[in-house]
């Protein structure tokens, strides 16, 4: 799925991918053990022509939504965020969120860029509700859902790998619009 129009927020704009986008600084993040931590398939560092197939594939597929996180001042790609496996007669989406840009993180800007996924998800795309699951030791994210209305709604006892230890999988979840 592809978003006619950028998603603006204060600082930052949600874009569609496009495959060159595989190239530059995305491809690099997967070079970072401390980016790829908590990625979920993020243990093998994927080619160029992959990652511009899973760009395209996402492009066309009408379940799912991959948009670039970009500065908006300099249009700098800092990560990504995606709502994906769309749910259209349950009206709901998972959102995946990676800053691959370590300087970047601790300043919000996963919160923004839920906040402004999840209106995009309600308005235009009319989903009733938006979930998303984090490893219980990944404390950034589970912050940012909660900083953008999430509510922690349910815990997976040793769900997911950190490194050689099994930890807790904790799923965000906020309802929208309708009730």
């Amino acid at each position: 799925m592809i978003v006619e129009t950028p998603l603006a927020t204060q600082r930052l704009l949600l874009d569609t991918l496009t495959p060159q986008t595989a190239s530059g600084s995305y491809a690099s993040w997967f070079s970072d053990p401390y980016v790829t931590r908590f990625i979920e398939g993020g243990r093998e560092k994927p080619s160029s022509e992959e990652l511009e197939q899973y760009i395209s594939g996402m492009n066309e597929s009408p379940y799912d939504l991959l948009l670039g996180i970009f500065m908006q001042d300099t249009r700098t790609h800092i990560g990504n965020i995606k709502i994906g496996s769309i749910d259209r007669f349950h009206k709901r989406g998972d959102i995946g969120l990676l800053i691959g840009e370590r300087s970047q993180w601790g300043k919000g800007y996963g919160s923004e860029a839920i906040g402004a996924v999840t209106e995009y998800a309600e308005k235009p795309l009319g989903l009733r509700r938006v979930f998303a699951g984090c490893h219980a030791t990944n404390a950034g994210s589970v912050a940012a859902f909660v900083k953008a209305g999430f509510e922690i709604e349910g815990r997976m006892r040793e769900h997911a790998r950190d490194g050689d230890t099994f930890v807790d999988g904790i799923i965000v979840g906020k309802r929208l619009g309708e009730r």
